[in-house]
């Protein structure tokens, strides 16, 4: 796992601001986040050994994540102290039904560097799979891919905080994993999804996953194409649903389920993570994941 780690500061709203108007709110949390450290906990409490590549500052937000990647298992090996900046910082606004927006300080993210990468290379030398979310300079995601490949670890990207992704990045990764939103910023004047999800397929991505919010997700690879509905969790917080989904994604495929099989246990997984407040607080271990899914799909679990 490589990428962003964050303190999140989630504030409850009734509706969400907007140009000209104030909002108030009495209700608010705090806990570690950040995609890398988000997918990096859902992936563990499904019960896989993971390592997080990624940079804090010196600060007493970066004990609180040193604290959580311990409780959780993650190994912490690759985390690096920066000197020059604070531990970075998400503003959540979660709005009644669900709905959110985040506005992102980077703090330490913007300092990862492609010479972390190479400092840790040991921990790509056993992996399964890289998870890279676009929170960190894109020549160490670069060199991160290539890492992975070296290595032979299967890799995942979910884009965020991006209008273009280079060439040099795609021609690395398997599974391309952006939402509608950020697909249309990537491929202005593109409109359907199955041409959208070309353009990435011809660039060297194995499978292209957008996923569409409450309406599921449409996966294109060279061996599926369909719609995959959502998952009926009645929904509190989707901020987290994409890690969820994400990490829960690469958890069974490396159990060894199809890709079929996996994006639908994954789409169970974001569910859960949407009903509850929250995103670690709100990532699901595999015994709840697995015991809820043998009750409305029992023969989708089956290793």
């Amino acid at each position: 796992m490589v990428g962003g780690i964050n303190i999140d500061i989630t504030l409850n709203l009734d509706e969400l601001p907007h140009s000209g108007k104030a909002v108030s709110t009495s209700r608010s949390t705090t806990f570690p986040g950040g995609k890398g450290v988000n997918q990096a906990i859902g992936a563990a409490r499904l019960g896989h050994p993971v390592s997080l590549i990624g940079k804090v500052g010196t600060d007493y937000d970066s004990a609180l994540i040193y604290s959580a990647m311990k409780e959780n298992g993650v190994d912490i090996q690759g985390i690096g102290r920066d000197l020059s900046a604070s531990t970075g910082k998400a503003y959540i606004h979660v709005q009644n039904d669900g709905e959110s927006t985040i506005s992102i300080l980077t703090g330490a993210n913007q300092n990862v560097t492609a010479q972390d990468i190479i400092n840790n290379e040991r921990l790509f030398e056993n992996a399964g799979y890289c998870l890279l979310p676009t929170e960190i300079p894109d020549f160490t995601i670069e060199t991160a891919a290539q890492t992975a490949k070296k290595y032979g670890a299967r890799t995942i990207l979910k884009p965020t905080l991006l209008d273009r992704i280079p060439d040099s990045i795609l021609k690395n990764i398997d599974i391309f994993i952006p939402n509608q939103i950020e697909m249309i910023s990537l491929c202005p004047g593109i409109r359907t999804l199955p041409e959208q999800a070309d353009c990435f397929l011809s660039k060297g991505v194995s499978t292209v996953i957008i996923t569409l919010g409450h309406r599921g997700c449409y996966v294109k690879s060279n061996g599926l194409e369909r719609y995959y509905p959502a998952v009926g969790f009645v929904s509190v917080d989707n901020t987290g649903a994409a890690d969820a989904f994400i990490s829960a994604l690469a958890s069974y495929l490396l159990y060894g389920y199809s890709l079929d099989e996996a994006i639908r246990i994954a789409s169970y997984a974001a569910g859960f993570c949407t009903s509850r407040q929250g995103v670690v607080p709100a990532l699901i271990d595999r015994s709840s994941l697995e015991t809820y899914i043998k009750k409305v799909e029992p023969d989708l679990i089956h290793r």
